[in-house]
């Protein structure tokens, strides 16, 4: 069985084995929708085969659980009450109704995928229940907890169960058939909450269903990064629920030991040393994630990710694939030593520059977003218009330099010429659908001027712009350095903090002095050095000298 355990206060009795046991009453639910009047049926319920009191048991059993898995003949998922669908002919299966709609999106929408907010006010009353309808179910809780990743992911075959009657559909075909409405209509899936599941991106059984040339190479900073919004109530899950992945192999054995006697704290701190230990790089220094100053100035090592469930900020230097097209530290190899006695971190590399001025945090949407008067105040960009740096460039580079800071580089090559359309059209939204344009101030956000944006934006989608942007600079902050540079960074960043090229990091991050050392601020994104621009001027010039930073 693979549910939602819920509050750990929401139990319910049943009797099993002749005793009363209770259970979380998802659970309950589940068995009773489950369970045969006359006929023994088997099932393996976490809650009920474990003992949830004795912590060696459990670390035990954690480590049975891709056996249990992959072994069992199938898992059944319970996604809970209700069913959206039950205004659609009964006659019809879940199944064939969900094709009826997702093969055929365009005549089923009636609208061209660039214009999401058209295709919102064409659909028709059967069209329009049906995807809220697949959007209910695809966000229910299940869908973001954590420890389904590798439940559904090994198994042989994944039934979900769900509503008050007898409504159940193969979840592989599910995800199949909203991916591939999602590639069609990413705008007009995003409006209606219907999002890629990282159930079927993370094992190979499940992710051949949606990328079936795909071979999956993720290593465990990898499918720790990607799962980084599924949610667990016991903090050290955030890395045992990953257990079962083949990542978590190494020589042999696991990457670490399901332990639950020691704290979250000491988990990942064993966990960073020794991801540290099995790579050449400072990927797992890009995972560093500091939400406020308290974060970033308690006596925890500034250098290790906590995997906290608190933002899904995207980053660029995690991901093996990403990495393959940076290069800021232009190949120098990485020269480390971890000082076990202080937890020190002591790192090769050279200071380039320093943060100058930088814009308020660029919030994250929730839900079906529409770009309106919020973003005025959630995405400054007027005021990332307005800093010094931007003054000099002319209107076309102003624009071309914000928007490839915005996705942080992402695919800037073959995707600017039509970003720039995109923000085009999602500036003059910023504008028309504020109650008062003039609070925007149209010289600011529109330099290349009204025409001239109106006709970039003809062929522009201000929410494919949201969408591609929100997931890169989501919770970040634009900033200028001293010499002028533009790039994004984390939001503590503050006016000071030194950017650095750290050898052996395919990305410069920011730190910050504190007496004789430093606090890790996390990693950056500036265009012009991340293709070791920044190397080659130490190499050749007088600018910057090598030094060790001791970072704690």
């Amino acid at each position: 069985m693979s549910y939602v355990w819920g509050s750990p206060s929401d139990k319910r009795a049943i009797v099993c084995g002749g005793r009363k046991v209770k259970i979380p009453t998802n659970l309950r639910d589940a068995l009773q929708r489950v369970r045969h009047p006359s006929k023994v049926k088997r099932f393996w319920a976490d809650a009920i085969c474990i003992n949830q009191s004795d912590s060696k048991e459990v670390g035990h059993q954690v480590r049975q659980m891709a056996s249990i898995y992959s072994a069992a003949e199938r898992v059944i998922v319970w996604l809970g009450f209700g069913n959206a669908f039950e205004f659609f002919d009964q006659d019809e299966d879940l199944f064939t109704l969900i094709q009826r709609f997702c093969e055929h999106p365009k005549s089923s929408t009636d609208s061209e995928e660039s214009r999401p907010s058209t295709a919102m006010s064409d659909a028709s009353f059967e069209t329009y229940s049906f995807f809220s309808a697949l959007g209910d179910l695809l966000q229910r809780p299940w869908f973001n907890r954590l420890w389904v990743v590798q439940e559904a992911g090994l198994a042989k075959s994944v039934l979900a169960l769900f509503g008050d009657q007898d409504q159940e559909i193969n979840l592989d075909d599910l995800i199949r058939l909203a991916h591939k409405f999602i590639v069609e209509q990413p705008g007009v899936a995003a409006y209606y909450g219907i999002h890629p599941s990282r159930l079927f991106l993370l094992f190979g059984k499940r992710s051949a269903i949606v990328h079936p040339s795909s071979i999956d190479k993720l290593d465990f900073l990898d499918l720790l990064n990607v799962t980084r919004m599924q949610l667990a109530s016991d903090p050290r899950d955030f890395v045992f629920a990953l257990l079962g992945h083949p990542s978590a192999q190494i020589n042999g054995g696991l990457i670490i030991e399901p332990d639950y006697q020691k704290s979250h704290w000491e988990i990942y701190h064993e966990l960073a040393i020794t991801l540290l230990q099995q790579s050449q790089n400072l990927r797992v220094l890009s995972a560093v994630r500091h939400l406020d100053e308290d974060n970033l100035t308690r006596e925890y090592p500034s250098w290790i990710p906590t995997w906290e469930r608190t933002s899904n900020i995207n980053s660029v230097g995690v991901s093996q694939y990403r990495c393959d097209n940076t290069e800021a530290h232009a190949g120098f190899p990485r020269s480390l030593q971890f000082i076990r006695a202080s937890n020190m971190l002591q790192v090769h590399g050279f200071a380039f520059d320093t943060i100058d001025e930088y814009t308020n945090e660029f919030r994250y949407g929730t839900g079906r977003r529409s770009v309106g008067k919020s973003f005025i105040d959630e995405w400054p960009i007027a005021a990332a218009m307005a800093l010094r740096a931007f003054s000099t460039m002319s209107a076309q580079e102003k624009l071309y330099e914000l928007v490839t800071a915005l996705v942080c580089g992402w695919a800037s090559v073959f995707w600017a010429k039509q970003g720039l359309k995109d923000f085009a059209a999602f500036r003059l939204q910023m504008l028309t659908r504020t109650s008062d344009p003039k609070q925007a101030g149209p010289c600011e956000i529109l330099p290349e001027g009204l025409a001239a944006a109106e006709e970039a934006a003809e062929e522009g989608s201000a929410q494919s712009f949201l969408a591609d942007c929100e997931s890169m600079v989501g919770g970040k902050r634009l900033f200028t350095t001293r010499s002028g540079l533009i790039g994004t960074g984390p939001t503590v960043l503050r006016s000071g903090d030194i950017c650095c090229i750290l050898f052996g990091g395919h990305v410069p991050f920011l730190l910050r002095r504190v007496g004789s050392a430093y606090r890790l601020v996390g990693e950056i994104y500036i265009r012009k050095v991340m293709q070791g621009e920044a190397v080659t001027d130490f190499v050749l010039g007088d600018m910057y000298r090598s030094q060790i930073f001791n970072i704690f």
